[in-house]
């Protein structure tokens, strides 16, 4: 045998050498067998493939249409700039069969009609005004003239950045234009005749002004001092239990939103750096090296010095916790990956925070070679805390996580745990370290690398304690509602005698009163608000007022149902007594308002001019849309009719939620915008 060995040495080492070259090519030889990234399939338009490259193609599409005209994009097309790519790739479809969308010229030639709007654009936001171009004014004409110089320059920009030819750029310019067109076309199709017109326009613009004084159930509660027992408190909590604010008039519900508790550990390079004391021999030595940094005298920099060494210092260490931190659990990580949920004695196996703090100090002490004190560990593990609770939390509320070109909001990433349905696609378990995805305030550069601890979906809360503070104020403020509602023609006729403003007095705190919970000081002063504009419409902006709890339909309705009645020539003490004061209830506030109405204004014949047009192009919305429907051309609507769905193998790419079964505490844990036109942008 090592006769026959040493005979074929050579052969065999030969043959040995092809085997192992074949052991290392042949794996990268069969990925790029495989599929190339952009041909690969990871939707479905209908029966249609959609591959990765349309996708990408339709990203760059609309960043360069956002980098050539903002305007373009929000005002124009009605998208907010976070629009996916999908979104875009579906209107652009719908659009194209449609056949709204011509040649590349269609989108060069549209650039001056761009220029117009774009100077339209910015009269109504200056003005608020809706007007139209004309190039016989010489200075219209101008102005218009330096937009367009501007676009020319910002398609070039805008193609070269997207990697775009130009007439690719001006394709893309023509999809949108496509794209306008079906929108125009769908919200311009009813016609309306002139008494309708006239009718709407002035449902939209008729107002009434009055003087308003708003009471709430909570303010009366605070100076009446009413205090609910603990039965009155379990009859609401049982009554609202399993309801949200939205499922009865009165806003009020006790099913809690999607809520976790949560640890996690601070590193802060600042801070790091302010420990390190640096020697002054490198000091005198940076000065040195580097003098066109540092012009002045060794004293005069010296400051400017130690901050960049302290800073560059500070790095270092922050790279040192961070090795500190991946390499003390990646273990256990493993663990998690092997089995696919947390093992029997995942406590023992993966370290804590606190552990894991006091190593890092050990370790960046080592490292600078001086002490430097241990980072900073929160827990939050004694309350629930919703996505509000979470934006408010001091630093790592405001940070955000990066998951590749991704950046989502802490409080968006913390409610994304497999338990929640993991929204995000980012995979994060309850009770596992996230220490890849770790979230970075951008303004500090702090790092905090965190722990979901528990997690619990949509539910009512487990029992009164757990939100009983919030229970006891709301239950005092119901109580006083219901009061306030009983006596409410009594206290009209109160405000009738002495005005509303003794009326506003009784309902506020007075200097002297002082409760335990200072409940009164905390309700404030209340005041009559004078001349109230008031139009059937709350969400118009000419309905003025700075009490948001008057911005309801309830409220709106009933004071202008009255205004109606009365004569438009009339003002103030002309008016009827008997039919100018009202109280009106407004139950999902849990208030009530008295009224005293001074004026009715109709719509003049100048204001019908200007407004006309706003009015007709709601109308067609409210019916060819519905009203309060979505637009059927936001992303869900649109993929509904189209038949677009994420492939499975894309799913986590995706913004969709995950289909991993719900579930609770220690168990599996990585304005989007939708892009649906606003009212009055849809059209163009």
């Amino acid at each position: 045998m090592l006769k026959f060995l040493r005979k074929y040495n050579k052969w065999i080492l030969v043959f040995g050498g092809v085997l192992l070259m074949i052991a290392f090519i042949a794996p990268q030889a069969i990925r790029q067998l495989g599929p190339k990234r952009e041909n690969q399939v990871v939707a479905k338009l209908g029966k249609k493939p959609v591959t990765q490259g349309q996708l990408d193609l339709a990203s760059r599409e609309f960043a360069a249409l956002a980098q050539f005209s903002p305007a373009l994009v929000y005002f124009t097309l009605g998208l907010p700039q976070n629009t996916r790519a999908d979104h875009w790739l579906l209107l652009t479809e719908a659009a194209e069969r449609g056949g709204f969308v011509a040649e590349g010229g269609d989108g060069l030639s549209w650039i001056p009609d761009l220029a117009k709007r774009q100077l339209e654009i910015q009269y109504a936001q200056m003005y608020n005004l809706q007007m139209r171009v004309s190039l016989d004014n010489p200075q219209m004409a101008q102005q218009v003239d330096q937009i367009q110089q501007t676009l020319f320059r910002s398609r070039t920009q805008a193609a070269g950045r997207a990697g775009f030819t130009l007439p690719q750029f001006d394709k893309t310019l023509a999809k949108a234009r496509g794209v306008v067109r079906m929108l125009e076309a769908y919200g311009t199709s009813p016609r309306f005749g002139e008494e309708t017109i006239i009718r709407r326009t002035k449902h939209d613009q008729d107002r009434a002004f009055a003087d308003v004084l708003w009471i709430s159930g909570a303010q009366a509660a605070a100076v009446e001092q009413i205090k609910p027992t603990e039965e009155q408190i379990k009859a609401q909590f049982d009554t609202f239990r399993d309801q949200r604010p939205g499922d009865n008039k009165y806003g009020l519900g006790y099913t809690l939103p999607q809520r976790v508790k949560l640890s996690w550990i601070e590193i802060d390079p600042e801070a790091m750096g302010k420990e390190i004391t640096p020697d002054p021999i490198e000091v005198a030595k940076a000065w040195e090296q580097d003098r066109t940094k540092y012009p002045g005298d060794l004293a005069d920099e010296r400051e400017n010095i130690v901050k960049a060494l302290q800073q560059r210092q500070a790095e270092r260490l922050v790279a040192e916790a961070d090795r500190v931190i991946r390499e003390r659990t990646a273990a256990a990580l493993r663990q998690i990956e092997r089995l696919g949920e947390l093992p029997g004695n995942w406590d023992e196996l993966c370290p804590t925070w606190d552990q894991l703090a006091e190593e890092i100090s050990a370790a960046t002490t080592q490292v600078a070679g001086q002490p430097i004190g241990m980072p900073t560990v929160l827990h939050h593990d004694s309350t629930w805390l919703t996505r509000d609770d979470l934006l408010r939390l001091p630093g790592i509320g405001t940070a955000r996580v990066r998951l590749g070109a991704r950046e989502i909001p802490f409080a968006d990433a913390a409610l994304s745990v497999r338990a929640l349905g993991n929204k995000q696609g980012l995979g994060f378990r309850v009770g596992v370290p996230v220490v890849q995805a770790y979230a970075v305030d951008s303004a500090s550069h702090k790092r905090y690398y965190f722990t979901i601890d528990a997690a619990r979906d949509v539910s009512p809360p487990d029992s009164i304690d757990e939100i009983h503070d919030r229970l006891e104020r709301e239950t005092a403020a119901f109580l006083a509602f219901q009061r306030l509602k009983d006596n409410a023609d009594q206290l009209l006729t109160e405000a009738e005698d002495v005005g509303l403003a003794a009326i506003a007095e009784r309902y506020s705190p007075k200097p002297t009163e002082s409760t335990d919970d200072n409940s009164a000081q905390e309700a404030g002063q209340i005041s009559v608000q004078p001349q109230v504009a008031v139009k059937w419409d709350p969400d118009d902006r000419g309905m003025v007022t700075t009490v948001p709890e008057l911005r309801t339909q309830s409220f709106c309705d009933a004071v202008m149902g009255r205004a109606t009645t009365l004569d438009p020539m009339l003002q103030g003490d002309e008016l009827p007594a008997n039919r100018r004061w009202l109280v009106v209830s407004v139950p999902e506030h849990q208030g009530i308002a008295l009224v005293k109405i001074n004026a009715y204004a109709q719509i003049t014949r100048e204001e019908f001019e200007r407004y006309a047009g706003s009015s007709i192009q709601r109308a067609r919305r409210d019916i060819v849309v519905g009203e309060g429907a979505p637009s059927p051309f936001g992303y869900d609507t649109l993929a509904k009719r189209m038949g677009y769905a994420r492939t499975h193998e894309d799913e986590g790419e995706s913004d969709k939620a995950g289909s991993d079964k719900p579930e609770t505490d220690r168990g599996d844990n990585a304005q989007t915008g939708s892009g649906e036109p606003s009212d009055d942008q849809s059209g163009g």
